[in-house]
């Protein structure tokens, strides 16, 4: 599994569209059983003070 956050919609366009991203998509296709997105709504967004 993994979690990746974005500050908004928009953000996290622009980042589908990185070379980064695109050679992730290629490079695993085969590894994975599905790639749904699950968008989640938090309450509250918390650190621990360093940003």
């Amino acid at each position: 599994m993994i979690v990746e956050i974005y500050q908004d919609e928009a953000a996290y366009q622009r980042y589908r569209e990185t070379a980064h991203f695109k050679a992730y998509i290629v490079q695993t296709k085969d590894m994975l059983l599905d790639k749904k997105l699950h968008e989640l709504t938090g309450m509250t967004l918390m650190n621990k003070g360093r940003f």
